[in-house]
Protein backbone atom coordinates (compact mmCIF):
# COMPACT_ATOMS: atom_id res chain seq x y z
CA UNK A 1 0.00 0.00 0.00
CA UNK A 2 2.87 2.44 0.49
CA UNK A 3 5.08 1.46 -2.45
CA UNK A 4 5.61 3.58 -5.55
CA UNK A 5 6.32 2.52 -9.14
CA UNK A 6 9.97 2.49 -10.18
CA UNK A 7 9.32 4.01 -13.59
CA UNK A 8 8.06 7.55 -14.16
CA UNK A 9 4.64 7.99 -15.70
CA UNK A 10 4.45 8.87 -19.39
CA UNK A 11 3.84 12.54 -20.08
CA UNK A 12 1.21 13.58 -22.58
CA UNK A 13 2.61 14.83 -25.86
CA UNK A 14 -0.50 16.68 -27.04
CA UNK A 15 -3.20 18.93 -25.70
CA UNK A 16 -6.14 17.07 -24.18
CA UNK A 17 -8.40 19.78 -25.63
CA UNK A 18 -8.58 17.78 -28.87
CA UNK A 19 -8.70 14.04 -29.40
CA UNK A 20 -7.91 12.49 -32.75
CA UNK A 21 -5.37 10.14 -34.24
CA UNK A 22 -5.51 12.01 -37.55
CA UNK A 23 -2.54 14.43 -37.66
CA UNK A 24 -4.17 16.64 -40.31
CA UNK A 25 -7.37 16.99 -38.30
CA UNK A 26 -5.34 17.74 -35.16
CA UNK A 27 -3.43 20.48 -36.99
CA UNK A 28 -6.68 22.00 -38.27
CA UNK A 29 -8.24 21.96 -34.80
CA UNK A 30 -5.19 23.59 -33.23
CA UNK A 31 -5.06 26.25 -35.95
CA UNK A 32 -8.76 27.07 -35.55
CA UNK A 33 -8.40 27.31 -31.78
CA UNK A 34 -5.30 29.51 -32.11
CA UNK A 35 -7.19 31.81 -34.51
CA UNK A 36 -10.09 32.05 -32.05
CA UNK A 37 -7.77 32.87 -29.15
CA UNK A 38 -5.97 35.54 -31.19
CA UNK A 39 -9.24 37.17 -32.23
CA UNK A 40 -10.61 36.95 -28.68
CA UNK A 41 -7.44 38.50 -27.21
CA UNK A 42 -7.61 41.43 -29.66
CA UNK A 43 -11.30 42.00 -28.90
CA UNK A 44 -10.73 41.84 -25.16
CA UNK A 45 -7.88 44.36 -25.32
CA UNK A 46 -10.12 46.76 -27.29
CA UNK A 47 -13.01 46.22 -24.85
CA UNK A 48 -10.86 46.73 -21.73
CA UNK A 49 -9.41 49.82 -23.40
CA UNK A 50 -12.86 51.38 -23.52
CA UNK A 51 -14.27 50.28 -26.89
CA UNK A 52 -17.49 48.87 -25.41
CA UNK A 53 -19.04 48.28 -28.86
CA UNK A 54 -16.43 45.60 -29.59
CA UNK A 55 -17.85 42.40 -31.07
CA UNK A 56 -16.28 39.24 -29.69
CA UNK A 57 -15.80 36.10 -31.77
CA UNK A 58 -18.44 33.40 -31.78
CA UNK A 59 -17.63 30.92 -29.05
CA UNK A 60 -17.07 33.53 -26.35
CA UNK A 61 -19.14 31.97 -23.60
CA UNK A 62 -18.05 32.87 -20.07
CA UNK A 63 -17.47 36.58 -20.69
CA UNK A 64 -20.82 36.80 -22.45
CA UNK A 65 -22.48 35.43 -19.31
CA UNK A 66 -20.65 37.84 -17.03
CA UNK A 67 -20.51 41.09 -18.98
CA UNK A 68 -22.70 43.08 -21.37
CA UNK A 69 -20.81 42.23 -24.56
CA UNK A 70 -21.82 41.43 -28.13
CA UNK A 71 -20.69 38.29 -29.98
CA UNK A 72 -20.66 37.26 -33.61
CA UNK A 73 -23.49 35.00 -34.71
CA UNK A 74 -22.71 31.51 -35.98
CA UNK A 75 -24.31 30.05 -39.05
CA UNK A 76 -25.23 26.41 -38.31
CA UNK A 77 -23.58 25.43 -41.61
CA UNK A 78 -20.23 26.65 -40.24
CA UNK A 79 -20.32 24.43 -37.14
CA UNK A 80 -18.55 21.11 -37.30
CA UNK A 81 -19.45 18.45 -34.78
CA UNK A 82 -17.42 15.27 -34.73
CA UNK A 83 -18.85 12.18 -33.14
CA UNK A 84 -17.25 8.82 -32.50
CA UNK A 85 -18.32 6.21 -34.98
CA UNK A 86 -20.62 3.60 -33.44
Amino acid sequence: PSSYPNTPSAMMTHSPRFATTNPELMAQAKAAYRAFRDEYDRARRRWVGGAKETVFPAGTIQLRRLAPIRCEHVCPDDVTVCRRAA
